[in-house]
């Protein structure tokens, strides 16, 4: 008994989280960007920079080495002359070395601060094509989540149809009885109720599919008697100027050019660093000795790269072509965003007028209908007559629907456009 309880109440709560499923268009886009790789994406993108800043910057800690050597050299250094009660050691030709090499960079032109630098820009290039990715999911959901509001319209427009066709073929078999109409005008208002079910079959099926698509770009299951808020949408016309994520990218590969740039500058720059070494070996510092001794170096050294500025030379040539690519690729970019700008501009103008247009027509068209069916319940005209005036009376119906759909569409792809979506 208790186990039945428990699964009473079980279903009664999946029921309830089922009927209790409810979405905007802004909330599809929050969860789609949690369940996308988006977040973890830009949280490694920063890991490694971080990674990579922290390995560069090591450069500027003590450098310590551990080196042995042992050879056998076919000679060695000796003295030739003889020297009366003087005896010259003679140096063996197996030699041993281990040292302890210690360096400490203390000047290096700004090269390290360059290269931390050039590692700061490349993470903004990720972060700007993360950015664009995300847009283009947002994009994404906003086509599905407009196309199952226009099935649910389009399913409750042939809903009513059938609910009207139903009530049109009953009252017509009452007049069938009576022998005011044929029964031919009765069988055709069947046929056209069975075309409405299949198209409400196709409206559900349609539905579902969409339903599931943003099922698993929200990693979330959407059950069918789930519902969707018309977004409200708000039309600025912000001209043809646009913030689209693309810019950032461009902005930061140019940075990062520059970022480049600045660091070859520093490449062949003299170098200032302090050396130590401490080592034990045969022989020591005294070459004359043959027995094994230790010894300690210090120092400091100057390095000047002399051979390095032709391919240096070189690469700056190749980041002025990247340069000049970059600043193409954004003109064509620029180009071809003003021109969908102003397509959607005029696309929200059309639907405008389309919908207050369409308001007109399909009120001509209701009229129009009920003067066809008085008509046809009379007996004075066909069902034909009757189906052709009701087919256009609901296609004036859907037209209008899918004209509102296509100006939330038309007003999401402007501000998509634009960047301030």
């Amino acid at each position: 008994m208790k186990r039945i309880i428990f699964f009473l109440l079980l279903i009664s709560v999946l029921a309830a989280e089922a009927k209790s499923q409810s979405f905007t268009l802004d909330m599809c886009y929050a969860k789609a960007i949690d369940y996308s790789t988006i977040s973890a994406q830009r949280m490694l993108q920063n890991d490694i920079a971080s990674a990579n800043i922290k390995s560069v910057g090591s450069n500027y800690l003590p450098q310590a080495d551990l080196n042995a050597q042992a050879t056998y050299q076919s000679d060695v250094t000796a003295l030739p002359i003889t020297l009366p009660n003087i005896t010259i050691p003679t140096l063996p030709k197996d030699q041993y070395k281990a040292t302890i090499d210690l360096q400490q960079l203390i000047w290096d032109g700004g090269y390290i601060a360059n290269q931390k630098e050039v590692y700061r820009k490349n993470l903004d290039i990720e972060n700007s094509k993360i950015d664009l990715s995300q847009s283009n999911l947002k994009d994404r959901v906003s086509s599905i989540y407009l196309g199952i509001l226009l099935m649910e319209d389009n399913i409750s427009l042939i809903e009513s149809q059938n609910h009207t066709m139903t009530g049109n073929i009953t009252q017509m078999r009452e007049r069938l009885a009576n022998g005011v109409v044929m029964k031919s005008n009765v069988d055709m208002l069947e046929v056209e109720q069975l075309k409405i079910e299949q198209r409400l079959i196709e409206a559900r099926y349609n539905r579902k599919a969409l339903i599931e698509q943003l099922s698993a770009l929200l990693g979330e299951n959407i059950n069918e008697s789930a519902q969707f808020e018309v977004p409200q949408v708000t039309y600025v016309n912000y001209g043809l100027d646009s913030k689209r994520p693309e810019y950032g990218l461009f902005s930061a590969q140019r940075a990062s050019m520059a970022a480049t740039s600045a660091m070859l500058n520093t490449k062949n720059m003299p170098k200032i660093s302090a050396f130590a070494q401490g080592g034990y070996g045969r022989p020591g510092l005294n070459m004359l000795s043959p027995n094994f001794d230790s010894y300690f170096v210090v120092g400091a050294r100057l390095t000047l790269p002399l051979t390095k500025w032709t391919a240096t030379r070189h690469d700056k040539m190749v980041i002025a072509s990247q340069e000049s690519l970059i600043d193409q690729q954004q003109e064509d970019f620029t180009r071809n965003n003003r021109a969908q700008i102003v397509n959607q501009i005029s696309e929200i103008e059309k639907y405008r007028e389309l919908i207050e247009s369409d308001k007109a027509i399909v009120e001509k068209h209701r009229q129009i209908t009920i003067s066809e069916q008085e008509k046809m319940l009379n007996g004075v005209s066909t069902s034909q007559d009757y189906i052709t005036e009701f087919n256009a009376e609901n296609q004036a119906e859907l037209s209008q629907k899918l004209h509102e759909i296509q100006l939330i569409q038309a007003i999401i792809n402007y501000n998509s456009l634009t960047g301030n979506n």
